[in-house]
Formats: structure tokens, sequence, C-alpha cells
């Protein structure tokens, strides 16, 4: 029972630690904040982009993993192959990652010493 209740509990914590994404409803807003990174998803998978450019036909933008300024790197999705979009501040994902991570951590470690 004791060991349900504690997985449950960092089930719980894990999942609500990995938050920062918001789902934006209908068809994409005229414009993106400078710090954004967008869940772009399409029929082929998700692609996770920043230094986002709206186009009438597209959206554009550099894949999260590269800097702002490659623009070799662009890549333009067209708008009718866009299931969803979500998106989050560049420092959001990772601050909340990280004090999830942290607290998940030190909530099983204490578990760990008091069940021994």
């Amino acid at each position: 029972m004791r060991q349900r209740l504690l997985f449950r509990i960092v089930a719980l914590l894990v999942v609500t630690g990995c938050g920062g994404w918001q789902a934006i409803p209908g068809a994409p807003p005229s414009g993106f904040p400078d710090d954004a990174i967008v869940q772009v998803w399409t029929d082929h998978g998700v692609e996770l982009l920043h230094s986002i450019h709206l186009e009438p036909d597209s959206i554009r933008g550099v894949h999260e993993n590269r800097p702002y300024s490659c623009t070799p790197c662009r890549v333009a999705i067209p708008r009718d192959e866009i299931d969803s979009i979500r998106i989050t501040r560049a420092d959001d994902g990772k601050a909340g990652s990280f004090a999830g991570g942290f607290f998940v951590g030190f909530v099983g470690f204490w578990a760990y010493i008091f069940s021994h």
C-alpha cells in the first residue's frame, strides 16, 4: 500500500513538473514572441521550432537545437498540413522541468531513506 501511494505521488509530480506548453486553438496568431518555442504537429510528427516567421501559406522556423542565426536550418511547414500548435517560452519549459525533476528526486530520496 505504501509503495503504491509513493508511486502515485511520484507519477503525479513527474507529469506536473514537465508542463509549460499551451495549445493555440484555431488559426495561428499573427505573430509569436521572440523567445517562443513552438510545437507544430502534423501527420508526420512534431517539429520544435524557434525564430518563427508566419507566412500566408506556411510557418517558418529554425529547429530548437539549432542557433537562432542558422538561416540555412530554417524549415517551412505548409499551414494546410498543420494539425495543432503549442507554444512555450524558451525559459519556461526548462525551468519547470528542472524544478519538477529536482522535486521528484528530493521526494524520492527521502522516501527511500524512510522506507529502509
